[in-house]
């Protein structure tokens, strides 16, 4: 999408308009580094663009470092800090004065580095690095991300169109509403532009108000003809069935929408934990220290909205997750005390179907418990894995990412373009235009490697030394898990083993939603 402006390459283009404009949470896990028992230590972030194929340009940098720069104005309004007084009763009221107060400084924090190609000195990649004190530096992630990202496809890459977004998004939402799926949005860190996000959000929302526009109004038909004395036909209840839009992990969206800000914990927690006090325990050390902020007798939650205590399972692969909780009774509790697991790599279906097995061992009914699937997720996918999760009887959410807002065909936009978002998308038979696969992660804590493996052995992220290090210290080689041994640590009632790995038919370029 190429207007005039975009294309000289404008100074006034805000990708990041408001501090909140962020992932749920970054906001939550700075607040718990910050009234925790937790060391609050320096720490360093770096970035990686795994579409090697997608180069930038100097001009393109040029214009992400004026956006980086512009950081330094933002700061919670007061409109801001009262909506999230009334919304996320779990701020304390000492963290939102923290926050009111908190200012980015990217000139003295973050770095920013063009490396030509050395064929072609106007085309290259990035270094991005990020260095602080874990609490000051925490919320650059995902504004970094955002800028990266609008930056490119306004400089770099141009052919594509806004034509339709919010038409294509309504129409996502009328079928995972009307196949009854429970979804948020949860695209902000791999979203195209802060427009294409906005207009995602308004067209999820219209999708539902139509869906359940359509639905009520079928139901007083059916009542209507009952009414006259007509046997009307016998069918389940469409109202009951619908599902929902049941927030976005963006809470500048949700504040401009007054939707329910949705997340929780993200891999960064357990990494910074483990590079801090080590691999022993480094799961259940991490959600005691979520313990000591969000849950009693600090926080009792008051709706399951407001109740942060979902693990994410696969920062050391969920194998050693589930060996390190129940290998003790403190971790046992934490089971099944918490509401459920995150799932964002391996194979969703082992992953339900293993969590089923462990509640059962504990005691837990897994249908009162949820699994939220946030991994590389589609209308299809989601359907296929509630109607699975329904089969073996555990409760599931949807956490949608890239597929809601960053979806475009190749497309040349011409000058007299009106780039409607509510017209006609682009035809499915055009190239996809393809996101750019681009991460910032916690990279090393006080000098210490800081990494992540997950249930995808062969997508790692940190050093490559520790990775190895500690692939070995878990018994997490390829060779080891498809053989079906069992990692180190993985004892007593976790017996059972899930090959972990790439699902089956997936494409090796997949923008994966990982950390939403």
């Amino acid at each position: 999408m190429a207007s005039s402006k975009m294309a000289s390459g404008g100074h006034n283009i805000r990708p990041v308009r408001s501090i909140l404009d962020s992932d749920l949470y970054k906001f939550t896990m700075q607040q718990a580094i910050l009234l925790s028992t937790l060391e609050d230590p320096p720490v360093s972030y770096r970035f990686t663009n795994r579409s090697k194929n997608m180069k930038f340009t100097r001009r393109c940098v040029e214009q992400i470092q004026r956006c980086i720069d512009g950081l330094s104005q933002l700061a919670l309004s007061d409109e801001e800090r009262n909506w999230l007084a009334t919304r996320c009763p779990y701020f304390r009221e000492e963290y939102l004065s923290h926050l009111a107060q908190f200012r980015f400084r990217p000139k003295e924090q973050v770095e920013l580095r063009f490396v030509p190609d050395s064929d072609d000195e106007g085309r290259g990649d990035i270094e991005l690095s990020v260095q602080g004190k874990w609490s000051e530096v925490i919320l650059y992630e995902v504004p970094l991300m955002s800028i990266v990202s609008e930056m490119y496809f306004r400089i770099v890459d141009t052919d594509w169109k806004m034509e339709g977004q919010r038409t294509l998004a309504k129409e996502k939402a009328r079928r995972l509403v009307k196949a009854g799926i429970r979804f948020s949005e949860f695209g902000s860190r791999r979203r195209r532009s802060y427009d294409s996000h906005k207009y995602c959000i308004e067209g999820l929302m219209a999708g539902q108000a139509q869906e359940e526009s359509a639905a009520a109004h079928a139901a007083s038909s059916s009542s209507s003809i009952a009414n006259e004395g007509f046997s009307a036909p016998s069918q389940p209840s469409t109202a009951g069935a619908l599902g929902k839009l049941l927030g976005t992990s963006n809470v500048h969206f949700a504040q401009l929408y007054d939707l329910t800000p949705m997340g929780t914990v993200a891999h960064e927690w357990t990494m910074a934990i483990a590079a801090l006090e080590g691999y022993d325990h480094a799961n259940l050390n991490s959600l005691q220290y979520w313990d000591q902020v969000y849950s009693s007798p600090s926080f009792v939650p008051n709706s399951p909205a407001h109740d942060l205590t979902i693990a994410l399972t696969d920062t050391f692969s969920t194998s050693v997750f589930f060996g390190d909780l129940l290998s003790t009774n403190e971790g046992k509790e934490i089971a099944k005390r918490w509401r459920g697991l995150r799932q964002d790599s391996g194979d969703s279906k082992a992953f339900a179907w293993r969590a089923r097995d462990v509640y059962n061992g504990l005691g837990v009914d897994p249908r009162s418990k949820v699994v939220i699937y946030s991994d590389g997720l589609d209308v299809d996918r989601c359907v296929d894995l509630q109607e699975y999760s329904r089969e073996i009887g555990i409760g599931a959410g949807f956490g949608i990412g890239t597929f809601l807002t960053n979806d475009f065909r190749q497309s040349t936009p011409s000058p007299d373009d009106l780039q409607d978002p509510d017209g006609p998308p682009p035809s499915s038979d055009l190239p996809v235009s393809k996101p750019l696969n681009i991460v910032i992660k916690l990279s090393t804590v006080k000098d210490r490697a800081a990494v992540k493996i997950s249930d995808e052995l062969t997508k790692n992220t940190g050093d490559a030394h520790e990775i190895e290090m500690v692939k070995r210290r878990f018994g997490l080689t390829q060779e080891a898990m498809e053989n079906g041994d069992q990692p180190a640590g993985v004892t007593g009632q976790e017996e059972t083993v899930v090959k972990v790995g790439r699902r089956q038919g997936e494409e090796d370029d997949k923008v994966p939603v990982e950390d939403a």
